[in-house]
């Protein structure tokens, strides 16, 4: 990659998307139902002190709350001086003979060969080392990968097989660096320096991408945002995942097929109730929330590994939302059915079927989102579109002032009130990120902006309140005034809007929501919100006292690593960049440790902060793996294309159309100087008709079937 600062001419929007369950679930906002009785008592998401309902018993309860090696080690290319790596999902050993040398990466790259290295203005590749090329070796990233290495001599490919990630045989390798300050306005390269020797592929921790100002979306002709420092190489994580990001694939498909074990082939649908193993409860309820959270999970599976059976299992979900969750007569969702798909109750006393939950309304929308981005079928984006304007038309509160989504209505959506939380954070992670990524126009970018802006001026802004003594209240009446007789929070919460800010930012570099953003980290990092020697976030607290309720969540252990690496990407300094990026690492050792159940398969909703499991349940009305898989979804991709600035290969499904289609592709926030569509097949032969800055595919009339896209830093 050039020197040159990373300024982006023209509005892009990409993807990313946002929450649920882990094993573990996330807190709605709290209130009071349209029939009087407390939604207190609702059972989402605890861990908090707020009073809690057992979905078995109907009983109110209270809970207390690398680097350059010099070979193919799955993370550069360095050996070749070749600006960009070429990832795939395998590993396959090479002979000497077969390797590339740093001509046959010339023909591939080009101008892209200099001597400025990745990004910085001033830092030299060192191919030091035992003569600086391996004689024998594996490739442990799966960068071979059947295709050919785009203009490398097919003879280096190998046939794309299982992964064999963690050996490099007989490598005399260079840590070869890639340095220098300045340059990019998002992700200048570093690494330290240089070092000859063997080297496996475990200990290579160099090649970090430091953050950087500003992101490079021009905005009325002028680009906002400021550039970055770079120059030093900061923090090094420890984490697997983010040494190597393209673990996080085997990781995120052993959690979906953990959740096919709830499957119900006689009913539709997926049960929402699972015991440690995945067997099915004897409570056979399903919640359209799960539904939707499976969609989401399958849908990200198949787009990391090519399997196509992660799509049927999706639309197998999808298909039970369809038929039972939507109200075809006042339009809008339901929250819980039967086994059958018939409407039942939450629990007695308290049934979100009889009216118009925000979280309901925008979480439904999560897994179709998900399966219209991979699929871009007609008809599961159609739903997409028709529950965004049913949000837009119904629940949007225009009144100047007091923008927003409204939390509630009765089930005719007459009587809107209220606003908080979960109406705005979780409309951007569940809906408005996504939809303005697939069609940007002007309307959807608007209402993105004022989400972010009621973020940033309400939400973060309501730290400095002199009776808030940790984060934010969540719950506000419909002008927006605090709700004080609600203290109860999530410290998640906190650092799930920091994530969404920086996204937001990504795609439109609002100097505001950067700094809303870093705001809202310290917070929680300084102000009580978490535990240094476990490396974790709390979960409940009192934002009236600043007490907190000391266990770990899954759900808000995955807020932790979303939120440090986006922002660690955009910060502009490096205190900010150490602490974000230290805050994910360890956050991401703690979730791969302890919340992981590498025995039962899974993931664990709640731990103590030493790690022991306080929940073996591992599904309910909450509780799917949709936050699990998101976690490692995002690690793949904010540990490649942000933290190590490699590559990364995903897949979509694409039906035939009787007309050209041409379609934009956008896995996620970032600038479009780093990211760029590198090469492209469908189903398994070469495509050439793609443009590559633009992030656009070419499909002919009658042209169709899975396309793998690999996307990349620009050179």
């Amino acid at each position: 990659m050039s020197s040159r600062s990373r300024r982006i001419p023209q509005v892009r929007w990409m993807l990313v998307l946002l929450v649920a369950s882990c094993g573990g679930s996330e807190k709605g906002d709290s209130g009071v139902a349209m029939d009087g009785s407390p939604w207190d008592a609702r059972g989402v998401d605890k861990g908090e002190s707020d009073t809690s309902v057992s979905p078995e018993t109907g009983e109110a309860s209270q809970s207390s709350q690398d680097a350059s090696t010099g070979t193919f080690d799955g993370s550069n290319f360095a050996s070749t001086d070749a600006s960009d790596d070429l990832p795939d999902e395998s590993v396959h050993a090479v002979t000497a003979d077969a390797m590339p040398t740093t001509a046959d990466a010339a023909a591939a790259y080009g101008s892209a060969l200099d001597s400025t290295g990745i990004g910085g203005s001033g830092g030299t590749r060192d191919l030091g080392g035992t003569g600086g090329v391996p004689t024998a070796w594996d490739a442990a990233g799966g960068i071979l990968d059947g295709d050919g290495i785009d203009g490398i001599p097919p003879s280096v490919d190998a046939p794309a097989s299982s992964v064999d990630r963690d050996e490099i045989d007989g490598a005399s390798a260079s840590v070869g660096a890639v340095g220098g300050s300045g340059g990019g306005t998002v992700g200048t390269q570093t690494g330290g320096s240089s070092t000859g020797g063997t080297q496996t592929a475990e200990s290579a921790t160099g090649g970090i991408a430091t953050g950087g100002g500003g992101g490079g979306m021009a905005t009325g002709g002028s680009a906002a945002g400021s550039g970055g420092t770079g120059g030093s190489a900061g923090y090094v994580p420890e984490s697997d995942f983010l040494l190597h990001p393209e673990h996080a694939i085997p990781a995120l498909t052993a959690l979906a097929d953990f959740r096919t074990r709830a499957r119900d082939d006689a009913s539709g649908g997926f049960f929402s109730f699972t015991n440690v193993d995945g067997s099915v409860s004897a409570d056979r309820r399903k919640g359209f929330v799960t539904q939707t959270r499976d969609a989401w999970a399958f849908s990200r599976a198949f787009m990391v590994s090519g399997d196509e059976k992660y799509l049927e299992h999706a639309t197998h979900a999808l298909d039970f939302l369809y038929a039972h969750g939507w109200d075809s007569t006042r339009e809008g969702w339901y929250f819980t059915a039967d086994e059958s798909g018939n409407l039942t109750p939450f629990v007695p006393g308290w049934d979100p079927n009889t009216w118009k939950w925000s979280f309901v309304q925008h979480y439904a929308l999560l897994g179709i989102g998900a399966n219209c981005d991979a699929t871009r079928d007609a008809g599961t984006c159609d739903w997409l579109k028709k529950g965004r304007s049913f949000l837009d038309t119904k629940m949007w509160d225009s009144t100047a002032g007091r923008l927003g989504y409204y939390d509630q209505a009765n089930l005719d959506m007459t009587n809107p009130q209220n606003k908080g939380f979960t109406p705005t954070v979780d409309a951007l992670t569940t809906n408005a990120i996504q939809v303005a990524l697939l069609w940007p126009t002007t309307e959807y970018k608007q209402r993105l902006l004022d989400l972010a802006t009621i973020v940033t001026n309400v939400l973060a802004a309501n730290t400095d309140l002199s009776t808030v003594k940790l984060g934010f209240p969540e719950n506000y009446s419909t002008d927006w005034t605090v709700d004080t007789s609600r203290t109860a929070a999530d410290v998640g919460h906190v650092l799930k809007s920091a994530w969404v800010l920086a996204r937001v930012y990504l795609l439109h570099p609002d100097a505001s929501y950067r700094q809303a953003a870093r705001k809202l980290i310290y917070d929680v990092l300084d102000r009580g919100g978490w535990d240094e020697s476990s490396g974790v976030p709390y979960t409940g607290y009192d934002w009236s006292t600043g007490d907190t309720t000391k266990q770990a969540e899954c759900w808000q252990i995955e807020q932790a690593i979303t939120s440090g690496l986006s922002n660690w990407y955009i910060a502009d300094n490096q205190t900010d960049r150490d602490r974000f990026l230290k805050m994910a690492d360890r956050a991401l050792q703690f979730f791969d440790r302890y919340v992981v159940d590498h025995t039962n398969g899974g993931t664990y909703k709640l731990n103590s902060m030493s790690g022991e499991p306080l929940d073996y349940t591992k599904g309910n009305f909450y509780n799917v793996e949709y936050h699990s898989t998101e976690t490692f979804y995002f690690t793949y991709l904010y540990g490649s294309l942000m933290l190590r600035r490699v590559p990364v290969a995903l897949f979509y499904k694409m039906a035939a159309s009787t007309s050209q289609q041409v379609l934009p592709f956008n896995p996620l926030a970032i600038d479009d100087a780093s990211l760029q569509i590198q090469s492209v097949t469908l189903d398994g032969q070469t495509l050439t008709t793609f443009t590559g800055p633009t992030r656009e595919v070419t499909l002919a009339a009658g042209q169709g079937g899975k396309l793998r896209i690999v996307f990349g830093p620009a050179p």
